[in-house]
C-alpha cells in the first residue's frame, strides 16, 4: 500500500476539534470524518440520516466501526507537541556537541 505523505501533512495542517482524520490501511487514503457523523453511526443511524454532502463521510465512519484495524487515527491537535518533537530530535543528533547546540 502506498500512502502519500502530502495527504498526511495536509490532514495534520487541518486539525480541528470537529473532525478526525484516519489513514485507511486498505486504500492508503486519508479520510476525514466529522464528530457529528461518527456520532450518527455510533448511535445506529443510517446514511439517510446524513446530509447529501456527508454520505461519503458516513460510509467511511461505518467502515471504521466495522473494522477498527483497517484504520489508523491520525493525531489530534492535542497530541502534537512541537517543542517535545524538537527536543527529541535535538537529543538524537550525534555528536553530542551538536546535540547540545541544538
Amino acid at each position: 500500500m502506498k500512502v502519500r505523505l502530502k495527504d498526511i501533512v495536509l490532514a495534520l495542517e487541518m486539525l480541528s476539534d470537529e473532525h478526525f482524520h484516519f489513514l485507511d490501511r486498505q486504500t492508503g487514503k486519508v479520510e476525514m470524518v466529522s464528530r457529528e457523523v461518527l456520532g450518527m453511526v455510533e448511535e445506529g443511524g443510517t446514511v439517510e440520516d446524513a446530509l447529501e454532502w456527508q454520505e461519503h463521510e458516513f460510509e467511511v465512519a461505518e467502515a471504521i466501526f466495522a473494522d477498527w484495524d483497517r484504520f489508523e487515527k491520525l493525531p489530534t491537535k492535542y497530541a502534537i507537541h512541537e517543542w517535545e518533537i524538537m527536543r527529541e530530535f535535538a537529543e538524537s543528533v550525534e555528536p553530542e556537541r551538536l546535540s547540545d547546540e541544538l
